[in-house]
């Protein structure tokens, strides 16, 4: 057999395109589609697509730079031990494969958290080998929004929560759960925000690296709450200043200039606050934009990364006080990452579009996703006089190209300015 056509046989492309319909509960008939098949039996991991996809959130090894985890939207999470350049799967042993939070202990980065959509949390103990449920008093199929790490004792982890089905309208059935034992066991230390018609979630939680027993959350409609005793008891911070209680990120600077910068990043187009006193009170940068993750590099902590989840990277280097975009606005934006030991690397994850890397502080952005398998593809098609030549069309990542029958991939985005594909048709 050619190689070409071997090529085709084993690596792949059944295209079965088959319509149906069914009853649906209300009595309306709906249409089934049943969509490509694509795979390769020449790995032991039968992706055939380009790389990239969704990617909700980004960790590093804290002892080494060049070891990253990145937590995907339907895949689980991977890992890089190259500095991002090239991923590997390391998903064994989770449950649910959306991946909504990521931590890492600071003292033994062997072990991690994974915060699940819909299984509560995993541990691991060997740095991504496998996993393991971990979630001993977590309410069943929470949805883990944040997990945060006491660093100076991390027995101590706070995770904050959502009820499984506790979507629209509230109660949200939001708790904040604490372990002081490495996750075997948790136990509620804030709920009923809002009170127990709205039970608020925390989209955020950060631990005062200056005062580890000082914890404060960003919760969804109901502003910032802060502890000074390591979460035993809870106080409201959303007076003199803040008028954007839709919370979304926190980050705090981890040395003592600036005093006690605390920064609180908001959904309803109010931007960043700022409180130089711990959230006593607060001033706002004001950013026309919905502010999804943060985070500052820890060498020069005046300076930040806000990722804007329509409109791109928003920078500052004098502690907000002044901000510019530097750039991925063509992207919806899930987090941003300094990397804390080579603090001019900053990773970004997309909604669709994989990672991008940039060395220089936020300027030169490149992708650096190979083999993080991830992508959402929307349609396939073979050039009809090049078998080895593959199209295919991805949710948020655009249109790509296979010259070698689907080994490698390269965009073919020049010109687009919405890079959500739902589909396409070649000229026969």
């Amino acid at each position: 057999m050619p190689r070409f056509l071997k090529s085709l046989f084993f690596a792949l492309i059944i295209f079965t395109l088959f319509l149906g319909s069914v009853q649906a509960e209300d009595g309306t008939e709906q249409q089934l589609v049943f969509l490509p098949l694509v795979s390769n039996e020449k790995y032991s991991d039968p992706w055939l697509g380009p790389d990239g996809g969704f990617v909700v959130n980004m960790v590093t090894n804290p002892a080494n730079s060049k070891m990253i985890y990145a937590g995907t939207w339907g895949n689980g999470v991977f890992k890089s031990t190259d500095g991002g350049l090239t991923w590997l799967k390391s998903s064994n042993g989770l449950g649910d494969l959306y991946i909504n939070s990521l931590a890492i202990d600071p003292q033994n980065p062997k072990i991690m958290y994974a915060g699940t959509y819909n299984d509560e949390i995993y541990k691991t103990t060997n740095a991504g080998e496998t996993w393991t449920h971990s979630s001993q008093g977590v309410q069943d199929g929470a949805i883990i929004y944040t997990i945060a790490i006491d660093p100076y004792n991390p027995d101590i982890i706070y995770i904050g929560t959502r009820g499984k089905f506790a979507i629209e309208p509230p109660p949200w059935e939001g708790i904040v759960y604490r372990s002081k034992n490495e996750g075997i066991n948790w136990s509620p230390v804030l709920e009923n925000v809002g009170g127990s018609n709205q039970q608020d979630w925390a989209y955020d939680i950060v631990v005062n690296p200056k005062n580890h027993c000082m914890v404060f959350v960003a919760m969804h409609e109901y502003g910032v709450h802060r502890s000074l005793n390591c979460g035993d008891s809870w106080e409201s911070m959303n007076g003199d200043g803040l008028t954007d209680l839709s919370g979304r990120a926190l980050v705090i600077n981890p040395s003592g200039t600036d005093n006690d910068a605390v920064y609180y990043g908001t959904w309803h187009r109010t931007g960043v606050y700022k409180s130089i006193n711990n959230g006593d009170s607060w001033s706002n940068q004001f950013l026309y934009s919905k502010i999804y993750n943060m985070d500052l590099d820890p060498q020069q902590p005046s300076i930040l990364y806000a990722a804007d989840f329509y409109d791109g990277i928003l920078k500052t280097t004098n502690g907000g006080g002044s901000w510019s975009n530097i750039g991925l606005g063509e992207n919806l934006l899930y987090t941003v990452m300094v990397n804390p030991l080579q603090h001019t690397q900053v990773f970004v994850g997309t909604a669709g579009n994989g990672i991008f890397r940039s060395d220089q502080s936020g300027a030169g952005w490149v992708h650096s996703q190979t083999g993080l398998n991830n992508s959402m593809i929307t349609g396939i098609q073979i050039h009809p006089s090049q078998s080895t030549q593959l199209f295919t069309s991805t949710s948020r990542g655009g249109f790509h190209v296979s010259e070698d029958g689907g080994e490698s991939w390269q965009q073919l985005n020049n010109g687009l300015t919405d890079l959500d594909a739902s589909g396409f048709v070649l000229h026969p």
